[in-house]
């Protein structure tokens, strides 16, 4: 019996690997194994950056048409026009009435109202600013507002551009809202705010901007849609456009 143990003790150790020989082998092999395979994916934005990445790269545009059309309960409107660095001009169609903005100063001319150009508020149209107004600034505080919660949409074609689609939930809280409304108070109490964005694929400009204004009022339950549509095609302004005091730009 202990001649047997024996001999399978020989035996064994006869055949015991021999690891100072193999290690530089295993060594040789996990080397090559990381060379050969594939490097780690980076993790890929979420849909919140990616809006506020596309965001920063739109406001780069500083010149582009612009068509704002909402719909609300009982009544629509439309505006054509264009923005040039800081300036605003075009027409509410509705009204032919020419909308002139600047620095945040507004001025009216048309109809049979206002032959000259007045500033808005003298005209008793106060609250003109809420629709007919830049939508980079608008687009640019919804992405860096705090709690957004925004997800990817299918692609669409705009005028021939491809573009990337982004549904945004925005808080009611957000300090732009107000701003963004005719009414307040009790007669608009914001319970939803959405927005649509479309940025192309290629250059990033945002093509479209869609906003979805959900509120309770004295009348009951609402729902306002505004659409911005932009255009990367311009053409001059006007020369007699108002200054900020008052006098015309020649």
């Amino acid at each position: 019996m202990r001649q047997v143990v024996a001999r399978r003790g020989r035996y064994f150790r006869r055949y015991r690997t021999n690891w100072r020989l193999l290690l530089p082998a295993l060594l040789l092999a996990a080397g090559v194994m990381l060379a050969v395979s594939p490097p780690a994916r980076k993790a890929q934005p979420t849909a919140e950056e990616a809006v506020a990445v596309l965001a920063s790269r739109a406001l780069n545009y500083r010149d582009y048409t612009l068509v704002i059309e909402e719909s609300g309960p009982g009544y629509s409107l439309r505006f054509t026009g264009q923005v040039s660095e800081n300036r605003l001009y075009g027409r509410l169609e509705q009204f032919d009435l020419e909308i002139y903005a600047r620095d945040g100063r507004y001025h009216v001319r048309g109809s049979e109202v206002f032959k000259e150009w007045q500033p808005a508020d003298k005209a008793g149209l106060k609250t003109l600013d809420a629709i007919v107004r830049n939508p980079l600034d608008i687009l640019s505080q919804i992405a860096g507002s705090a709690g957004i919660k925004a997800e990817t949409g299918p692609d669409l074609t705009i005028g021939g551009v491809i573009c990337l689609a982004y549904l945004v939930e925005v808080p009611v809280d957000i300090p732009v809202l107000p701003s963004l409304l005719t009414v307040s108070g009790e007669q608009a109490v914001p319970e939803r705010f959405r927005a649509y964005l479309w940025f192309g694929s290629a250059d990033h400009f945002l093509y479209r901007m869609a906003l979805l204004f959900d509120f309770s009022g004295t009348d009951g339950r609402a729902q306002i849609t505004r659409v911005y549509t932009l255009g990367t095609a311009t053409e001059p302004l006007p020369r007699d456009l108002p200054q900020a005091s008052g006098a015309l730009e020649v």
